[in-house]
Protein backbone atom coordinates (compact mmCIF):
# COMPACT_ATOMS: atom_id res chain seq x y z
CA UNK A 1 0.00 0.00 0.00
CA UNK A 2 1.32 3.22 -1.10
CA UNK A 3 2.49 5.72 1.60
CA UNK A 4 0.43 9.74 1.16
CA UNK A 5 2.92 11.92 -0.44
CA UNK A 6 3.39 15.93 0.25
CA UNK A 7 1.01 16.00 -2.61
CA UNK A 8 -1.44 13.81 -1.49
CA UNK A 9 -1.61 15.72 1.66
CA UNK A 10 -1.98 19.02 0.51
CA UNK A 11 -5.12 17.17 -2.33
CA UNK A 12 -6.64 15.87 1.15
CA UNK A 13 -6.48 19.25 2.72
CA UNK A 14 -8.22 20.88 -0.35
CA UNK A 15 -10.64 18.39 -0.97
CA UNK A 16 -11.77 18.44 2.96
CA UNK A 17 -12.27 22.30 2.57
CA UNK A 18 -14.13 22.03 -0.66
CA UNK A 19 -16.37 19.53 0.88
CA UNK A 20 -17.08 21.91 3.74
CA UNK A 21 -18.97 24.20 1.10
CA UNK A 22 -19.47 22.02 -1.57
CA UNK A 23 -20.85 18.64 -0.51
CA UNK A 24 -23.84 20.25 1.25
CA UNK A 25 -25.19 21.85 -1.69
CA UNK A 26 -24.21 18.19 -4.04
CA UNK A 27 -26.52 18.76 -6.92
CA UNK A 28 -26.11 14.98 -7.21
CA UNK A 29 -27.11 11.83 -5.11
CA UNK A 30 -23.91 10.02 -4.33
CA UNK A 31 -23.37 6.89 -5.71
CA UNK A 32 -22.78 3.87 -3.43
CA UNK A 33 -22.07 0.00 -3.69
CA UNK A 34 -24.81 -2.20 -1.62
CA UNK A 35 -23.93 -6.19 -2.35
CA UNK A 36 -23.94 -6.49 -6.21
CA UNK A 37 -25.55 -2.81 -6.43
CA UNK A 38 -24.71 0.50 -7.26
CA UNK A 39 -27.31 3.04 -5.61
CA UNK A 40 -27.92 6.62 -6.37
CA UNK A 41 -29.12 7.91 -3.39
CA UNK A 42 -29.51 4.40 -1.83
CA UNK A 43 -31.55 3.33 -4.85
CA UNK A 44 -30.47 1.02 -7.15
CA UNK A 45 -30.36 2.38 -10.78
CA UNK A 46 -29.38 2.14 -14.22
CA UNK A 47 -28.05 5.24 -16.18
CA UNK A 48 -27.23 5.44 -19.63
CA UNK A 49 -25.03 7.57 -21.59
CA UNK A 50 -22.01 7.85 -23.81
CA UNK A 51 -18.34 7.59 -23.61
CA UNK A 52 -15.80 10.20 -25.03
CA UNK A 53 -13.06 8.99 -28.03
CA UNK A 54 -9.46 8.68 -26.81
CA UNK A 55 -8.78 12.45 -25.45
CA UNK A 56 -5.06 11.58 -27.53
CA UNK A 57 -3.64 14.14 -29.37
CA UNK A 58 -3.74 14.29 -32.72
CA UNK A 59 -6.41 11.88 -32.52
CA UNK A 60 -8.90 14.35 -34.73
CA UNK A 61 -11.28 13.88 -31.70
CA UNK A 62 -10.23 16.38 -29.19
CA UNK A 63 -12.69 18.93 -30.59
CA UNK A 64 -15.59 16.68 -29.09
CA UNK A 65 -14.55 17.75 -25.59
CA UNK A 66 -16.64 20.45 -25.15
CA UNK A 67 -19.22 21.69 -22.65
CA UNK A 68 -21.71 22.42 -25.20
CA UNK A 69 -21.78 19.07 -26.54
CA UNK A 70 -21.99 17.67 -23.24
CA UNK A 71 -24.86 19.83 -22.77
CA UNK A 72 -26.67 18.69 -26.23
CA UNK A 73 -26.20 15.03 -24.60
CA UNK A 74 -28.14 15.99 -21.55
CA UNK A 75 -30.39 17.50 -23.41
CA UNK A 76 -31.45 16.20 -26.59
CA UNK A 77 -30.44 12.01 -25.67
CA UNK A 78 -31.37 12.52 -22.01
CA UNK A 79 -27.92 10.93 -20.99
CA UNK A 80 -27.24 10.74 -17.26
CA UNK A 81 -23.82 10.16 -17.01
CA UNK A 82 -20.54 10.41 -19.21
CA UNK A 83 -17.02 9.39 -19.67
CA UNK A 84 -13.54 11.22 -20.31
CA UNK A 85 -11.53 8.78 -21.79
CA UNK A 86 -8.13 10.36 -20.83
CA UNK A 87 -5.59 8.19 -23.52
CA UNK A 88 -2.70 6.73 -21.54
CA UNK A 89 -1.43 4.87 -24.13
CA UNK A 90 -0.15 5.39 -27.41
CA UNK A 91 1.41 9.01 -29.66
CA UNK A 92 -0.82 11.85 -28.03
CA UNK A 93 -1.06 10.21 -25.09
CA UNK A 94 -1.13 11.87 -21.31
CA UNK A 95 2.59 10.74 -20.99
CA UNK A 96 3.48 12.18 -24.00
CA UNK A 97 1.07 15.89 -23.63
CA UNK A 98 -0.10 15.53 -20.07
CA UNK A 99 -1.37 19.46 -20.33
CA UNK A 100 -3.89 18.79 -23.70
CA UNK A 101 -4.61 15.24 -22.25
CA UNK A 102 -5.63 16.81 -18.76
CA UNK A 103 -7.30 20.33 -19.91
CA UNK A 104 -9.61 18.02 -22.34
CA UNK A 105 -10.67 16.12 -19.56
CA UNK A 106 -10.88 18.52 -16.82
CA UNK A 107 -13.49 20.36 -19.53
CA UNK A 108 -15.63 17.47 -20.11
CA UNK A 109 -15.62 16.86 -16.11
CA UNK A 110 -16.63 20.33 -15.48
CA UNK A 111 -19.25 20.64 -17.78
CA UNK A 112 -20.98 17.20 -16.33
CA UNK A 113 -20.64 18.75 -12.74
CA UNK A 114 -22.13 22.47 -14.28
CA UNK A 115 -24.75 19.63 -16.07
CA UNK A 116 -25.81 18.12 -12.97
CA UNK A 117 -24.60 14.46 -14.20
CA UNK A 118 -22.11 11.87 -13.38
CA UNK A 119 -19.22 11.24 -14.88
CA UNK A 120 -16.58 8.76 -15.21
CA UNK A 121 -12.99 9.44 -15.12
CA UNK A 122 -11.32 6.58 -16.88
CA UNK A 123 -7.54 6.06 -17.01
CA UNK A 124 -8.05 4.69 -20.58
CA UNK A 125 -5.01 2.10 -20.89
CA UNK A 126 -4.38 -1.13 -21.91
CA UNK A 127 -0.75 -1.38 -19.61
CA UNK A 128 -1.87 0.40 -16.45
CA UNK A 129 0.06 -1.35 -14.52
CA UNK A 130 3.15 -0.53 -16.47
CA UNK A 131 2.23 3.35 -15.63
CA UNK A 132 1.03 2.78 -12.12
CA UNK A 133 3.05 6.26 -10.78
CA UNK A 134 1.62 7.92 -13.63
CA UNK A 135 -1.95 7.16 -12.37
CA UNK A 136 -1.19 7.73 -8.79
CA UNK A 137 -0.14 11.24 -9.98
CA UNK A 138 -3.24 11.68 -12.16
CA UNK A 139 -5.83 10.52 -9.86
CA UNK A 140 -3.99 12.27 -7.03
CA UNK A 141 -4.96 15.52 -8.88
CA UNK A 142 -8.53 14.62 -10.40
CA UNK A 143 -9.55 13.61 -7.05
CA UNK A 144 -8.02 16.74 -5.68
CA UNK A 145 -10.29 18.97 -7.75
CA UNK A 146 -13.06 16.83 -7.70
CA UNK A 147 -13.46 14.54 -4.97
CA UNK A 148 -15.98 17.17 -3.23
CA UNK A 149 -18.24 16.34 -6.03
CA UNK A 150 -21.02 13.52 -5.94
CA UNK A 151 -20.56 13.52 -9.90
CA UNK A 152 -17.44 12.17 -10.15
CA UNK A 153 -16.33 8.29 -11.08
CA UNK A 154 -12.92 7.16 -11.11
CA UNK A 155 -12.14 4.20 -13.97
CA UNK A 156 -8.68 3.42 -12.67
CA UNK A 157 -7.98 0.87 -15.45
CA UNK A 158 -9.90 0.78 -18.69
CA UNK A 159 -9.12 -2.66 -20.39
CA UNK A 160 -6.25 -4.92 -19.50
CA UNK A 161 -4.74 -7.45 -21.50
CA UNK A 162 -2.71 -9.91 -20.85
CA UNK A 163 -2.60 -9.67 -17.14
CA UNK A 164 -3.70 -11.64 -14.55
CA UNK A 165 -6.51 -10.49 -12.04
CA UNK A 166 -3.62 -11.10 -9.23
CA UNK A 167 -1.77 -8.24 -10.87
CA UNK A 168 -4.85 -6.03 -11.58
CA UNK A 169 -5.69 -6.09 -8.17
CA UNK A 170 -2.70 -5.31 -6.90
CA UNK A 171 -2.10 -2.16 -9.11
CA UNK A 172 -5.89 -1.06 -8.06
CA UNK A 173 -5.22 -1.28 -4.31
CA UNK A 174 -1.94 1.29 -4.79
CA UNK A 175 -3.77 3.59 -7.04
CA UNK A 176 -6.88 3.28 -4.82
CA UNK A 177 -4.78 4.00 -1.41
CA UNK A 178 -3.75 6.88 -3.39
CA UNK A 179 -7.53 8.35 -4.03
CA UNK A 180 -9.13 7.30 -0.79
CA UNK A 181 -6.12 9.84 0.73
CA UNK A 182 -7.69 12.27 -0.70
CA UNK A 183 -11.44 11.04 -1.33
CA UNK A 184 -12.19 8.82 1.07
CA UNK A 185 -15.69 7.79 -0.65
CA UNK A 186 -16.24 8.73 -4.37
CA UNK A 187 -17.22 5.62 -6.59
CA UNK A 188 -13.80 3.69 -8.01
CA UNK A 189 -14.43 1.44 -10.82
CA UNK A 190 -11.75 -1.34 -11.52
CA UNK A 191 -10.91 -3.19 -14.66
CA UNK A 192 -10.92 -6.79 -15.40
CA UNK A 193 -8.86 -9.23 -17.39
CA UNK A 194 -9.43 -9.87 -20.87
CA UNK A 195 -10.55 -6.14 -22.06
CA UNK A 196 -12.67 -6.27 -19.31
CA UNK A 197 -14.73 -9.74 -20.24
CA UNK A 198 -13.52 -11.80 -17.21
CA UNK A 199 -15.57 -9.97 -14.37
CA UNK A 200 -15.95 -13.17 -13.18
CA UNK A 201 -12.06 -13.76 -12.28
CA UNK A 202 -12.31 -10.44 -10.27
CA UNK A 203 -15.37 -11.96 -7.94
CA UNK A 204 -13.30 -14.82 -6.96
CA UNK A 205 -11.01 -12.20 -5.29
CA UNK A 206 -12.23 -9.06 -4.78
CA UNK A 207 -10.98 -5.88 -3.69
CA UNK A 208 -12.21 -5.90 0.29
CA UNK A 209 -9.38 -2.99 1.74
CA UNK A 210 -11.28 -0.26 0.46
CA UNK A 211 -15.15 0.48 0.50
CA UNK A 212 -17.50 1.68 -2.46
CA UNK A 213 -15.50 -0.52 -5.28
CA UNK A 214 -17.27 -2.08 -8.72
CA UNK A 215 -15.72 -3.65 -11.55
CA UNK A 216 -15.51 -3.07 -15.39
CA UNK A 217 -17.48 -5.21 -18.16
CA UNK A 218 -17.08 -4.38 -21.34
CA UNK A 219 -19.09 -5.94 -24.80
CA UNK A 220 -19.35 -5.39 -28.38
CA UNK A 221 -22.71 -6.57 -29.66
CA UNK A 222 -21.43 -8.24 -32.72
CA UNK A 223 -19.14 -10.15 -30.56
CA UNK A 224 -20.31 -10.76 -27.67
CA UNK A 225 -23.25 -13.01 -26.43
CA UNK A 226 -24.79 -14.85 -23.82
CA UNK A 227 -21.33 -16.53 -23.05
CA UNK A 228 -20.17 -12.95 -21.51
CA UNK A 229 -23.25 -12.38 -20.00
CA UNK A 230 -23.00 -15.68 -18.29
CA UNK A 231 -19.92 -14.30 -16.60
CA UNK A 232 -21.69 -11.08 -15.76
CA UNK A 233 -24.22 -12.92 -13.95
CA UNK A 234 -21.96 -15.07 -12.09
CA UNK A 235 -19.99 -12.29 -11.24
CA UNK A 236 -23.08 -10.70 -9.52
CA UNK A 237 -24.21 -13.46 -8.22
CA UNK A 238 -20.98 -13.78 -6.30
CA UNK A 239 -21.11 -10.36 -4.60
CA UNK A 240 -19.64 -7.58 -7.00
CA UNK A 241 -20.80 -4.81 -8.65
CA UNK A 242 -20.74 -3.75 -12.29
CA UNK A 243 -20.75 -0.67 -14.51
CA UNK A 244 -20.38 -1.13 -18.00
CA UNK A 245 -18.46 2.05 -18.57
CA UNK A 246 -18.09 0.55 -22.44
CA UNK A 247 -20.30 -0.95 -24.85
CA UNK A 248 -20.59 -1.54 -28.87
CA UNK A 249 -23.97 -2.31 -31.32
CA UNK A 250 -21.38 -3.06 -33.26
CA UNK A 251 -18.35 -5.56 -33.44
CA UNK A 252 -15.29 -6.01 -31.02
CA UNK A 253 -13.00 -4.30 -33.97
CA UNK A 254 -15.46 -1.39 -34.16
CA UNK A 255 -17.06 -1.75 -37.52
CA UNK A 256 -19.51 -4.05 -38.86
CA UNK A 257 -23.18 -3.13 -39.14
CA UNK A 258 -25.39 -2.66 -35.71
CA UNK A 259 -26.16 -6.21 -34.80
CA UNK A 260 -29.57 -5.30 -33.28
CA UNK A 261 -31.03 -8.53 -32.19
CA UNK A 262 -27.70 -8.85 -30.01
CA UNK A 263 -27.71 -5.57 -28.48
CA UNK A 264 -31.22 -5.70 -27.42
CA UNK A 265 -30.40 -8.87 -25.32
CA UNK A 266 -28.13 -6.87 -23.64
CA UNK A 267 -30.32 -3.49 -23.26
CA UNK A 268 -32.68 -5.88 -21.43
CA UNK A 269 -29.65 -7.54 -19.20
CA UNK A 270 -28.86 -4.20 -18.39
CA UNK A 271 -32.18 -3.14 -17.34
CA UNK A 272 -33.08 -6.41 -15.72
CA UNK A 273 -29.96 -5.89 -13.41
CA UNK A 274 -29.75 -2.37 -13.22
CA UNK A 275 -26.00 -1.74 -14.67
CA UNK A 276 -25.26 1.23 -16.03
CA UNK A 277 -23.76 1.82 -19.10
CA UNK A 278 -22.25 4.02 -21.66
CA UNK A 279 -21.89 3.43 -25.15
CA UNK A 280 -18.35 3.93 -27.47
CA UNK A 281 -18.03 6.51 -28.83
CA UNK A 282 -18.75 10.19 -29.52
CA UNK A 283 -16.54 10.53 -32.36
CA UNK A 284 -17.05 11.52 -36.11
CA UNK A 285 -14.30 8.43 -36.82
CA UNK A 286 -15.18 6.77 -40.00
CA UNK A 287 -15.84 3.41 -38.24
CA UNK A 288 -19.31 1.91 -37.27
CA UNK A 289 -19.16 2.37 -33.24
CA UNK A 290 -18.77 6.20 -33.85
CA UNK A 291 -22.13 7.82 -32.77
CA UNK A 292 -21.73 10.63 -35.44
CA UNK A 293 -20.56 10.70 -39.40
CA UNK A 294 -17.54 12.59 -40.29
CA UNK A 295 -17.57 16.16 -40.62
CA UNK A 296 -20.46 16.46 -38.54
CA UNK A 297 -20.45 19.32 -36.04
CA UNK A 298 -18.72 19.05 -32.76
CA UNK A 299 -21.11 21.13 -30.71
CA UNK A 300 -24.38 18.68 -31.08
CA UNK A 301 -27.57 19.94 -33.03
CA UNK A 302 -27.35 16.82 -35.26
CA UNK A 303 -30.07 15.58 -37.46
CA UNK A 304 -30.71 12.03 -38.13
CA UNK A 305 -28.70 12.23 -41.17
CA UNK A 306 -25.91 13.40 -39.47
CA UNK A 307 -25.74 9.85 -37.22
CA UNK A 308 -24.51 6.34 -38.26
CA UNK A 309 -26.70 3.72 -37.62
CA UNK A 310 -24.86 3.26 -34.50
CA UNK A 311 -25.97 6.37 -33.28
CA UNK A 312 -29.31 6.17 -34.30
CA UNK A 313 -29.80 3.06 -32.03
CA UNK A 314 -27.67 3.97 -29.60
CA UNK A 315 -29.85 7.12 -29.47
CA UNK A 316 -33.17 5.43 -29.50
CA UNK A 317 -31.90 2.95 -26.12
CA UNK A 318 -30.46 6.31 -23.69
CA UNK A 319 -33.14 8.98 -25.02
CA UNK A 320 -35.50 6.24 -23.66
CA UNK A 321 -33.96 4.90 -20.79
CA UNK A 322 -35.99 5.98 -18.68
CA UNK A 323 -34.01 6.74 -15.48
CA UNK A 324 -33.45 10.23 -13.88
CA UNK A 325 -30.70 11.62 -11.57
CA UNK A 326 -32.52 12.11 -7.96
CA UNK A 327 -35.74 11.30 -7.01
CA UNK A 328 -37.45 8.04 -8.35
CA UNK A 329 -37.28 6.94 -11.77
CA UNK A 330 -39.35 7.15 -14.35
CA UNK A 331 -39.96 4.83 -17.28
CA UNK A 332 -39.82 5.69 -20.53
CA UNK A 333 -42.16 4.82 -23.34
CA UNK A 334 -42.53 1.78 -24.39
CA UNK A 335 -40.45 2.51 -27.41
CA UNK A 336 -36.99 1.83 -25.70
CA UNK A 337 -37.70 0.30 -22.52
CA UNK A 338 -39.61 -2.54 -23.75
CA UNK A 339 -38.98 -2.88 -27.19
CA UNK A 340 -35.37 -3.33 -25.96
CA UNK A 341 -36.15 -6.24 -23.07
CA UNK A 342 -38.70 -7.44 -25.22
CA UNK A 343 -36.17 -10.26 -26.79
CA UNK A 344 -34.38 -10.34 -23.40
CA UNK A 345 -33.97 -14.00 -23.16
CA UNK A 346 -35.19 -15.59 -26.02
CA UNK A 347 -31.50 -16.30 -27.41
CA UNK A 348 -30.08 -17.43 -24.05
CA UNK A 349 -28.98 -20.31 -23.19
CA UNK A 350 -30.94 -22.67 -20.54
CA UNK A 351 -28.48 -21.90 -18.16
CA UNK A 352 -27.67 -18.31 -16.78
CA UNK A 353 -30.00 -16.00 -18.16
CA UNK A 354 -32.41 -17.43 -15.60
CA UNK A 355 -30.18 -16.93 -13.27
CA UNK A 356 -29.61 -13.86 -13.05
CA UNK A 357 -33.27 -12.56 -13.51
CA UNK A 358 -35.74 -15.24 -11.95
CA UNK A 359 -35.02 -14.32 -8.61
CA UNK A 360 -36.55 -10.92 -8.39
CA UNK A 361 -37.84 -10.41 -4.80
CA UNK A 362 -40.51 -8.46 -6.78
CA UNK A 363 -43.29 -6.05 -5.35
CA UNK A 364 -45.29 -8.57 -3.78
CA UNK A 365 -48.20 -8.14 -5.78
CA UNK A 366 -50.58 -10.76 -6.63
CA UNK A 367 -49.16 -11.25 -10.35
CA UNK A 368 -45.87 -12.28 -11.93
CA UNK A 369 -44.57 -11.75 -15.39
CA UNK A 370 -43.67 -15.01 -16.62
CA UNK A 371 -41.32 -13.51 -19.08
CA UNK A 372 -40.71 -15.79 -22.65
CA UNK A 373 -41.98 -18.26 -20.62
CA UNK A 374 -38.89 -19.36 -18.41
CA UNK A 375 -38.00 -16.25 -16.34
CA UNK A 376 -40.68 -15.35 -13.64
CA UNK A 377 -40.17 -10.97 -12.37
CA UNK A 378 -42.72 -9.23 -10.37
CA UNK A 379 -45.57 -6.77 -11.92
CA UNK A 380 -44.11 -3.71 -11.05
CA UNK A 381 -46.72 -0.92 -8.71
CA UNK A 382 -45.42 1.97 -9.49
CA UNK A 383 -44.95 2.29 -13.51
CA UNK A 384 -47.06 0.54 -16.08
CA UNK A 385 -44.30 -0.33 -19.01
CA UNK A 386 -40.72 -0.86 -19.31
CA UNK A 387 -38.49 -2.09 -16.47
CA UNK A 388 -37.82 -0.68 -13.52
CA UNK A 389 -36.63 -1.53 -9.91
CA UNK A 390 -39.05 -2.30 -6.67
CA UNK A 391 -38.06 -3.49 -3.26
CA UNK A 392 -34.40 -3.79 -4.13
CA UNK A 393 -35.46 -6.18 -7.15
CA UNK A 394 -36.31 -5.74 -11.25
CA UNK A 395 -39.57 -5.75 -12.08
CA UNK A 396 -41.51 -4.67 -15.13
CA UNK A 397 -44.51 -3.34 -16.22
CA UNK A 398 -48.07 -4.79 -16.93
CA UNK A 399 -48.16 -3.61 -20.09
CA UNK A 400 -44.97 -4.33 -21.32
CA UNK A 401 -45.42 -7.90 -19.84
CA UNK A 402 -48.54 -8.47 -21.76
CA UNK A 403 -47.38 -6.88 -25.09
CA UNK A 404 -43.55 -8.43 -25.09
CA UNK A 405 -43.81 -12.18 -25.31
CA UNK A 406 -42.93 -14.98 -27.51
CA UNK A 407 -43.79 -15.09 -30.47
CA UNK A 408 -45.43 -18.87 -29.91
CA UNK A 409 -47.54 -17.31 -27.53
CA UNK A 410 -45.51 -18.56 -24.19
CA UNK A 411 -45.61 -16.08 -20.85
CA UNK A 412 -47.60 -13.71 -20.08
CA UNK A 413 -49.32 -12.02 -16.62
CA UNK A 414 -49.87 -14.97 -14.12
CA UNK A 415 -51.84 -13.91 -11.20
CA UNK A 416 -53.39 -16.09 -8.73
CA UNK A 417 -56.52 -16.82 -10.51
CA UNK A 418 -54.92 -17.13 -13.79
CA UNK A 419 -57.37 -15.37 -15.30
CA UNK A 420 -55.00 -12.90 -16.98
CA UNK A 421 -52.28 -15.01 -18.01
CA UNK A 422 -51.69 -15.28 -21.82
CA UNK A 423 -50.49 -18.77 -21.47
CA UNK A 424 -49.10 -21.27 -18.70
CA UNK A 425 -45.29 -21.29 -18.54
CA UNK A 426 -45.16 -25.14 -19.51
CA UNK A 427 -46.35 -24.28 -22.58
CA UNK A 428 -43.45 -21.97 -23.66
CA UNK A 429 -40.08 -23.89 -23.05
CA UNK A 430 -39.54 -24.62 -26.89
CA UNK A 431 -39.89 -20.76 -27.63
CA UNK A 432 -36.62 -20.76 -26.26
CA UNK A 433 -34.75 -24.18 -26.24
CA UNK A 434 -33.48 -23.98 -30.01
CA UNK A 435 -31.34 -21.68 -29.22
CA UNK A 436 -28.90 -23.00 -26.69
CA UNK A 437 -26.12 -23.77 -28.48
CA UNK A 438 -25.99 -22.08 -32.18
CA UNK A 439 -27.27 -18.16 -31.27
CA UNK A 440 -26.11 -17.72 -27.67
CA UNK A 441 -22.70 -19.50 -28.41
CA UNK A 442 -21.97 -18.49 -31.71
CA UNK A 443 -20.84 -15.37 -31.04
CA UNK A 444 -18.94 -15.98 -28.49
CA UNK A 445 -15.74 -13.60 -29.10
CA UNK A 446 -12.31 -12.28 -28.83
CA UNK A 447 -11.62 -9.11 -27.94
CA UNK A 448 -13.20 -6.59 -26.34
CA UNK A 449 -13.59 -2.95 -26.72
CA UNK A 450 -11.92 0.86 -26.78
CA UNK A 451 -8.55 -0.28 -26.98
CA UNK A 452 -5.19 0.53 -28.90
CA UNK A 453 -3.85 -2.00 -31.56
CA UNK A 454 -3.23 -4.16 -28.49
CA UNK A 455 -7.38 -5.40 -28.92
CA UNK A 456 -9.34 -5.77 -31.77
CA UNK A 457 -12.01 -3.28 -30.04
CA UNK A 458 -13.59 -0.09 -31.48
CA UNK A 459 -10.84 1.84 -30.92
CA UNK A 460 -8.10 -0.30 -31.82
CA UNK A 461 -8.18 1.08 -35.49
CA UNK A 462 -7.19 4.50 -34.16
CA UNK A 463 -3.65 3.34 -33.78
CA UNK A 464 -4.24 0.12 -36.55
CA UNK A 465 -1.01 0.68 -38.09
CA UNK A 466 0.51 -1.62 -35.46
CA UNK A 467 -1.83 -4.50 -35.84
CA UNK A 468 -2.07 -7.35 -37.80
CA UNK A 469 -5.88 -9.14 -38.66
CA UNK A 470 -6.26 -12.08 -41.22
CA UNK A 471 -10.07 -13.46 -41.19
CA UNK A 472 -9.56 -16.78 -43.62
CA UNK A 473 -8.70 -20.35 -42.68
CA UNK A 474 -9.24 -23.84 -43.78
CA UNK A 475 -11.76 -26.38 -42.94
CA UNK A 476 -12.29 -29.78 -43.61
CA UNK A 477 -15.46 -32.32 -42.33
CA UNK A 478 -16.10 -35.49 -40.87
CA UNK A 479 -18.96 -37.48 -42.03
CA UNK A 480 -20.69 -40.54 -40.65
CA UNK A 481 -23.94 -40.71 -39.39
CA UNK A 482 -23.69 -38.64 -36.22
CA UNK A 483 -23.41 -35.45 -38.70
CA UNK A 484 -20.59 -33.95 -40.26
CA UNK A 485 -19.03 -31.04 -38.23
CA UNK A 486 -16.77 -28.49 -39.85
CA UNK A 487 -14.60 -25.63 -38.50
CA UNK A 488 -12.89 -22.27 -39.88
CA UNK A 489 -10.66 -19.74 -38.17
CA UNK A 490 -11.92 -16.81 -38.29
CA UNK A 491 -10.73 -13.03 -37.05
CA UNK A 492 -6.71 -13.71 -36.64
CA UNK A 493 -5.84 -10.20 -34.76
CA UNK A 494 -2.18 -9.71 -34.05
CA UNK A 495 0.10 -6.75 -32.37
CA UNK A 496 3.13 -6.85 -31.56
CA UNK A 497 3.28 -9.38 -28.74
CA UNK A 498 0.59 -11.33 -28.88
CA UNK A 499 -2.58 -12.58 -30.88
CA UNK A 500 -6.19 -13.59 -30.62
CA UNK A 501 -7.96 -15.83 -32.57
CA UNK A 502 -12.31 -17.23 -33.04
CA UNK A 503 -12.76 -20.39 -34.59
CA UNK A 504 -16.33 -21.18 -35.70
CA UNK A 505 -17.62 -25.07 -35.42
CA UNK A 506 -20.61 -25.66 -37.30
CA UNK A 507 -22.70 -29.11 -37.91
CA UNK A 508 -23.25 -29.22 -41.74
CA UNK A 509 -24.56 -32.50 -41.25
CA UNK A 510 -27.78 -33.45 -41.29
CA UNK A 511 -28.06 -35.34 -38.21
CA UNK A 512 -27.45 -33.80 -34.44
CA UNK A 513 -23.64 -34.07 -33.24
CA UNK A 514 -23.29 -34.52 -29.27
CA UNK A 515 -19.89 -33.22 -28.96
CA UNK A 516 -17.01 -32.28 -31.40
CA UNK A 517 -13.21 -31.96 -31.29
CA UNK A 518 -11.25 -29.48 -33.60
CA UNK A 519 -7.31 -29.23 -33.81
CA UNK A 520 -5.41 -26.71 -35.03
CA UNK A 521 -2.11 -26.63 -36.80
CA UNK A 522 0.04 -23.42 -36.54
CA UNK A 523 3.03 -24.87 -37.64
CA UNK A 524 5.17 -23.45 -34.70
CA UNK A 525 4.45 -23.48 -30.92
CA UNK A 526 1.18 -21.71 -30.27
CA UNK A 527 2.16 -20.36 -27.02
CA UNK A 528 -1.63 -20.20 -25.65
CA UNK A 529 -2.40 -17.79 -22.69
CA UNK A 530 -5.93 -17.71 -22.84
CA UNK A 531 -9.31 -19.36 -24.19
CA UNK A 532 -12.79 -19.39 -23.81
CA UNK A 533 -15.60 -21.61 -24.69
CA UNK A 534 -13.91 -24.90 -24.80
CA UNK A 535 -11.69 -27.44 -23.15
CA UNK A 536 -7.88 -26.82 -24.70
CA UNK A 537 -4.68 -28.57 -24.71
CA UNK A 538 -1.44 -27.23 -26.73
CA UNK A 539 1.13 -29.73 -27.46
CA UNK A 540 4.25 -28.79 -29.92
CA UNK A 541 2.51 -27.24 -32.82
CA UNK A 542 -1.36 -27.73 -32.37
CA UNK A 543 -3.82 -27.45 -30.31
CA UNK A 544 -6.89 -29.25 -29.58
CA UNK A 545 -10.04 -28.06 -28.54
CA UNK A 546 -13.36 -29.42 -27.39
CA UNK A 547 -16.65 -28.86 -26.52
CA UNK A 548 -17.67 -27.88 -23.35
CA UNK A 549 -21.00 -29.07 -21.18
CA UNK A 550 -23.32 -26.47 -23.13
CA UNK A 551 -22.03 -26.15 -26.49
CA UNK A 552 -21.59 -29.30 -27.48
CA UNK A 553 -24.59 -30.56 -29.16
CA UNK A 554 -25.78 -28.95 -32.41
CA UNK A 555 -28.30 -29.87 -34.36
CA UNK A 556 -28.36 -29.58 -38.22
CA UNK A 557 -27.29 -26.00 -39.07
CA UNK A 558 -26.26 -25.09 -35.50
CA UNK A 559 -22.91 -23.80 -35.13
CA UNK A 560 -21.10 -22.28 -32.47
CA UNK A 561 -17.70 -21.09 -31.69
CA UNK A 562 -14.42 -21.26 -29.35
CA UNK A 563 -11.79 -18.18 -28.76
CA UNK A 564 -8.01 -17.95 -27.21
CA UNK A 565 -4.71 -16.06 -27.13
CA UNK A 566 -1.48 -16.56 -27.08
CA UNK A 567 2.26 -15.02 -27.48
CA UNK A 568 3.28 -13.91 -30.74
CA UNK A 569 6.28 -11.62 -32.35
CA UNK A 570 3.59 -10.47 -35.26
CA UNK A 571 4.50 -13.34 -38.13
CA UNK A 572 1.85 -15.82 -36.82
CA UNK A 573 0.21 -17.48 -39.98
CA UNK A 574 -3.19 -18.65 -39.96
CA UNK A 575 -3.40 -22.28 -38.54
CA UNK A 576 -5.00 -24.99 -40.52
CA UNK A 577 -8.56 -25.93 -38.56
CA UNK A 578 -9.33 -30.33 -38.96
CA UNK A 579 -11.96 -32.02 -37.22
CA UNK A 580 -11.09 -35.17 -35.36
Amino acid sequence: MSLISPKGILGATLCALACLSLNTQADVPPLTVSGNQILSGGEAKSFAGNSWFWSNTGWAQEDKYNAELVRWFKNDWNATIVRAAMGADEDGSYEEDPDGNQARVETLVEAAIDNDLYVIIDFHSHYAQQKKALAIDFFEEMASKYGAHNNVIYEIYNEPVQISWGGIRSYAVDVIAAIRAIDPDNLIIVGTPNWSQDVDAASYNPITEFSNIAYTLHFYAGTHGQWLRDKANTAMNNGIALMVTEWGAVNADGDGAVAIWEADQWMAWLKQNNVSHLNWAVSDKDEGSSVMRPGASPFGNWSDSDLTDSGRYVREKVKNWGTTIGGSSTSSSSSSSSSSSSSTSSSSSSSSSSSSSSSSGGTGGACVCNWWGHSVFAICENQDSGWGNENGASCIGELSCRNDQSPSGGGGVECDNSSSSSSSSSSSSSSSSSSSSSSSSSSSSSSSSGGSSSSSSSSSSSSSSSSSSSSSSSSSSSGGNTGGVSCVVSNLNQWGSGYQLDVEVENSGSAAVSGWTIVLDFGEAPRLTNSWNADVSESGDTITASNISWNGTLNPGQSTSFGMQGESDGSLATPSCSVQ
